[in-house]
């Protein structure tokens, strides 16, 4: 049995929600206000003042009152450390990953929890100390509320030192390749649950539909200006299968679309009825930045951005390069097995309603090696942990698509290695390792080197002379 779908609106809103600093501590407060009010309630109806315990008694209306403004004032001091501290992490994360993954740093818990906790603790504090009274002849000493205060202070001081763990892990260049990794896994997630498809797809079939929506097919142009962060292709489905019409999408989720340009082609159905424009670009969520949902080019991008910076000549970090390296060839064997969704979504009925713009695999591993190959051209261990990678994938590749993608970037990575590589020794190393990624590959050795390198050699030697 499958699960519930999500509402639309929590769809829409969800990395928004997430990378948030505010709907957690806001959570959380309110919890603190809600405690603050139903102690204040037990100690008023509930419990015999003169039977309380001892030992948790604490004590008249004056020695809660300050201990009130004691908690109050440690607490809002301790607020505005963490503040501080993080927009300190935040401010490193942007210098040192790049500036788009802040919003990954604001996807942890541990500042937001930490924050609301210390937050709510000052409210609740504030809300008990207003309800101490011990004037004109009315007494009212709040205990049980006074020592759940203690108790929220004791647990916030637990968590302010699990915060500062957790932010000093945070900015270890390893910790964030990983949390950039599992949002890699993520967005592979929401593709692989938009692959289940009904029925078979013939690409001759697709083929065939897309020439005739070319042909006869109206152009629907975007309402407003932003990057496509999602499609609902169930409920555009539906709108297309009510109609009796097929709808093109000419633009995938990442690309950034301009008020009337072409967003989609659609195709009308046999009585001339179609989705209008405004039902079409309902089904797009449109906004400021782009996410990894079903972004994955995004998700991509963002690992090699680390490792660019990682290869800069202000950074110079290669085993951070590496590491990103690595997780890459994860995404792509996990992007192997759970291949990327088929072009076609059908209605109930098995017709083709929607033709999606999907990347292929050729253009994901694009993605993932070519700029770091380009970054990193002089840098023997890279192109080395390139090569390494095709060799370690290719026996699980299971498309001749895949091998072509995987062959081609091999070859790049040998051809920039004797261009920039001047170190005899260096070239042997990262030639064995292409020709063990050629030979993973099941493609022939490549016999002797490129013109260009030997007489770049010879030039060499000759001015040496």
């Amino acid at each position: 049995m499958s699960a519930p779908a999500l509402p639309r609106w929590y769809r829409n809103r969800r990395y928004e929600l997430r990378t948030s600093l505010w709907l957690v501590p806001s959570l959380i407060i309110g919890a603190f206000v809600v405690l603050a009010l139903g102690a204040l309630a037990v100690d008023d109806h509930l419990l015999d003042h003169g039977r309380f315990p001892v030992l948790l008694d604490p004590g008249s209306a004056t020695d809660v009152r300050n201990l009130m403004v004691a908690i109050a004032g440690a607490s809002i001091t301790v607020v505005a450390l963490v503040a501080s501290l993080t927009l300190v992490t935040l401010t490193v994360a942007s210098t040192q990953f790049g500036p788009r993954l802040i919003r990954s740093f604001l996807a942890t818990r541990a500042p937001k929890v930490t924050i609301g906790l210390y937050v709510g603790t000052f409210v609740y504090s504030l809300i008990v100390l207003l309800a101490v009274h011990d004037t004109d002849g009315v007494t009212f000493v709040p205990r049980l509320a006074a020592d759940l205060a203690v108790l929220a202070a004791i647990v916030d001081a637990i968590a302010l030192v699990a915060y500062l763990h957790a932010t000093a892990v945070s900015i270890q260049p390893a910790t964030v390749v990983n949390r950039i990794a599992n949002q890699l896994d993520e967005a592979l997630d929401e593709l692989a649950a938009m692959g289940v498809l009904v029925g078979e797809t013939d690409p001759a079939e697709i083929e065939a539909l897309m020439a005739r929506i070319v042909e006869e097919g109206e152009v629907v142009v975007a309402a407003g200006s932003g990057y496509v962060k999602r499609v609902e292709h169930a409920d555009l489905v539906a709108a297309a299968a009510e109609a009796g019409a097929a709808v093109h999408l000419v633009v995938r989720p990442g690309q950034f679309v301009l008020a009337g340009s072409p967003l989609a082609r659609v195709l009308p159905g046999p009585d001339g009825r179609r989705p209008d424009a405004a039902t079409i670009n309902a089904e797009l969520t449109v906004g400021a930045q782009r996410t990894v949902e079903q972004d994955l080019r995004f998700a991509v991008d963002q690992l090699v951005e680390i490792a660019l910076r990682a290869l800069s000549p202000a950074v110079n970090d290669t085993f951070t390069a590496l590491t990103c390296i690595n997780w890459l060839a994860g995404a792509l064997l996990r992007l192997s097995e759970d291949p990327l969704p088929e072009r076609a979504h059908r209605d109930a009925g098995g017709t083709i309603r929607v033709v999606d713009r999907y990347l292929s695999f050729a253009d994901v591993t694009d993605s993932a090696f070519d700029k770091i190959r380009q970054a990193g051209s002089d840098n023997p261990a890279v192109l080395i942990r390139l090569l390494e990678s095709v060799t370690l994938l290719a026996p699980q590749m299971r498309t001749r698509e895949q091998h072509d993608a995987l062959g081609a970037q091999a070859d790049m990575v040998w051809e920039a290695a004797e261009r920039e590589i001047p170190i005899a020794g260096d070239l042997a190393d990262v030639r064995r390792r292409y020709d063990e990624a050629r030979a993973a590959l099941a493609l022939p050795p490549v016999r002797g080197r490129r013109r260009h390198r030997r007489a770049r050699a010879e030039s060499t030697g000759s001015s040496t002379t």
